[in-house]
């Protein structure tokens, strides 16, 4: 496949990448892990529907950062910014993928899990698809188009105020759970009226930009968690803030409307 950036056949390979996935992972029998450290957990269909989704990607010859594979089809994927920086840059063009996002609720048999693929172009997110399996709900965004769910347009809320308004957030398995930075969080999340933690944060942002959820915010989450989900939001009217990515491709993201991301300006 040519590797101009057609976004629309793109996304097209994408998509069909992540129900094939979608469709391995909710018939497969393979729900033991095979890795387990700390919080953090691994399934061994995670591994099954990865080689599904790289085998369509494949097709458009775009190098690819996989959560479970690190980097393919590209020697030298990343760059320090410089010599010194704890930040990196990426190549023009590449996918990234998370084969299963909510692995903890997949194998519980909880319907808040999916398979997340993005492409970015730099560091700009461009396609984002995000399929909840279980659920049969396919999201998608793409750059200049209006995002939508299961093919009809979603859009983010309105809400205005962080009182009158619903975060999304979690702590990710390897971030720092010591009382300080706990306590940290707890300040920022208090002046929303309610808070869910979904145990995806793919999902998390699909639903802020499906407009059931106001915003989406987390500390350290790894950029195949968020990727594709940035996308989303931004095609269904939103904004995203996020820090630059950090060598252990993690970054701070929040994610709403005009309205919540001015006030969090203001603070």
């Amino acid at each position: 496949m040519n590797q101009g950036m057609n976004l629309e056949v793109l996304s097209k390979l994408a998509q069909n990448a992540a129900r094939a996935a979608g469709k391995s992972l909710k018939k497969s029998v393979l729900k033991e892990t095979f890795s387990e450290e700390g919080r953090d957990i691994k399934a061994a269909a995670d591994k099954k529907a990865e080689k599904i989704i790289l085998e369509i990607l494949e097709q458009s010859k775009i190098p690819v950062l996989s959560e479970e594979s690190g980097f393919i089809n590209s020697d030298n994927f990343c760059v320090p910014i410089n010599k010194e920086s704890s930040f990196i840059e990426f190549p023009s063009i590449f996918w990234i993928i998370d084969p299963l996002d909510g692995t903890f609720n997949y194998l519980k048999g909880l319907p808040l899990c999916c398979v997340s693929i993005a492409l970015w172009r730099g560091s700009e997110p461009v396609i984002g698809v995000i399929y909840n399996f279980q659920l049969g709900d396919l999201y998608l965004g793409i750059e200049g188009h209006i995002a939508s769910k299961n093919g009809e347009p979603i859009s983010i809320s309105d809400t205005k105020t962080f009182e009158k308004a619903s975060l999304a957030s979690g702590f990710p398995s390897k971030r720092n759970f010591g009382r300080e930075a706990l306590d940290s969080t707890l300040s920022d999340i208090q002046k929303y009226k309610k808070i869910r933690m979904l145990g995806s944060a793919a999902m998390s942002l699909a639903f802020v930009a499906e407009g059931v959820i106001d915003a989406y915010q987390e500390e350290d989450i790894w950029i195949w968690d968020v990727a594709a989900g940035m996308v989303i939001v931004k095609a269904a009217g939103g904004i995203n803030i996020t820090t630059r990515i950090k060598k252990s491709f993690q970054l701070n993201v929040f994610s709403s409307n005009k309205f919540l991301i001015q006030q969090l300006k203001d603070i």
